[in-house]
């Protein structure tokens, strides 16, 4: 036993010595390629924030994280772009290109370019278990390499983020994750903590390349609008013409997950000296927002259903209670909604209704407002509550963040059929 354990340690030393090599080989070759990118406020003359670039393609142009730089694509005047090189020489650059779904931005130098490699692009898949290495400038320290494994696609997602067994820092966003190669496999993108980080496959940045022409004779704020336009009816499309799971909820049958990409949570509240009885269920796509700018996000869906049934309370009293459930509390319509400013959505405009639906009767109130910075792109709020039974109640609200108007309309008519009473 000893001598089995002795050579499992020998072969534990000899595999991270190997693993050490092949870091040091790598970052030794591919760290002149590899920029840290700053957001540069012009009249502050200071930097906003930071992230990581690589040279890539032909053209020699270097690729980053949208969310790194975006706040230039809205205020162009206010902000610049730099890049510094491995000899801490700044270089001023021009976004060219973006891809707001995928967080990817693609820079030009405006000046003679630093005579570097570009890396090259690997688009094959990958098994679970490669070597993948990223490098980037982590909390502003410099320049560094950190080794981990390729763990599959982000479940359920979406857009099918690569998970990146290994840390991602603030400051790294933007920078390659190449394999043993030195081929860039992914871009840095995110963190999920304790040693989780997320991947842009590098099949995004291939296609963004592609479409660099088309885009550099666009302006750049309208290319994400649309970038956000096509995303949302392509997805709202697919849910609206699908079957949903539908579940028993107390005295009814209502919508349960809309897409797999939208999970749902249940509580309940039982006790007996309550005087009444509590349901509520959650479901949101809470690992599929889209950065915009500035903190600011889209792209969400999120639904919740309140349940209240008379025990001992009188129909005021359980009105007064359901009143306190009445209000929009999502995202959406709390810290979310402050985060806008008057230049960039309109106010919420609402209508209230009463409907029959589902064997009930119902108080509706549709919400809307509109993206100024992307025409044709709205957030929506709908609250649906029962009044037809006297003794029991159930409140739903919906929050849509990023939808055009013919997809939410289509969507919300169908969830309002989708709630029926089972008596």
């Amino acid at each position: 036993m000893r001598q089995l354990f002795a050579s499992l340690l020998v072969l534990f030393a000899l595999s991270a010595a190997q693993a050490s090599e092949v870091s040091e080989a790598l970052f030794a070759k591919h760290r002149t390629s590899v920029f840290q990118i700053r957001l540069i406020d012009s009249s502050a003359n200071q930097k906003k924030s930071l992230g990581s670039g690589f040279k890539v393609g032909e053209a020699g142009l270097v690729a980053t994280n949208y969310h790194v730089i975006s706040d230039s694509v809205y205020e162009k005047d206010r902000y610049r772009i730099e890049a510094v090189d491995d000899k801490n020489v700044h270089h001023t650059m021009t976004l060219r290109a973006v891809d707001v779904v995928h967080d990817l931005a693609l820079l030009a130098f405006d000046k003679p370019q630093p005579e570097v490699p570009s890396l090259a692009i690997n688009v094959q898949d990958m098994l679970q278990g490669e070597s993948v290495f990223s490098l980037g400038n982590p909390h502003d320290i410099g320049m560094m390499i950190v080794a981990g494994e390729y763990n599959g696609l982000v479940k359920d997602s979406r857009y099918k983020r690569m998970i990146f067994s290994g840390n991602i820092n603030s400051g790294m966003s933007g920078g390659p994750a190449i394999n043993q190669n030195g081929e860039v496999v992914g871009i840095n993108v995110a963190s999920r903590g304790n040693g989780i980080g997320y991947l842009v496959p590098a099949r995004h940045l291939s296609q963004l390349l592609e479409e660099f022409p088309q885009q550099a004779e666009q302006k750049l704020s309208d290319v994400a609008g649309k970038q956000l336009l096509a995303d949302q009816e392509k997805f709202y499309s697919a849910v609206t013409a699908s079957s949903w799971e539908m579940q028993d909820f107390a005295d009814l049958t209502l919508p349960r997950e809309l897409h797999t990409s939208i999970k749902c949570w249940g509580d309940s509240d039982e006790v007996k000296k309550r005087r009444y009885d509590a349901s509520s269920m959650q479901c949101s796509n809470n690992s599929d927002y889209l950065f915009i700018l500035g903190g600011r996000y889209t792209g969400f869906i999120e639904y919740r259903y309140k349940w209240s049934k008379q025990l001992d309370l009188n129909r005021f009293q359980l009105y007064s209670l359901v009143q306190n459930n009445n209000t929009f509390e999502s995202y959406a319509f709390d810290e979310y909604e402050e985060s806008w400013n008057k230049d960039e959505v309109t106010p919420y405009s609402c209508k209230t209704s009463f409907i029959e639906s589902g064997g009930g009767r119902w108080r509706t109130v549709y919400c809307v407002r509109a993206y100024k910075i992307f025409p044709g792109l709205f957030d929506v709020g709908l609250l649906m509550t029962s009044v037809d039974h006297n003794d029991r109640n159930l409140s739903i609200e919906m929050t849509v963040a990023g939808i055009s108007e013919t997809s939410a309309s289509q969507l919300t008519e169908k969830f309002i059929r989708g709630v029926t009473w089972k008596k």
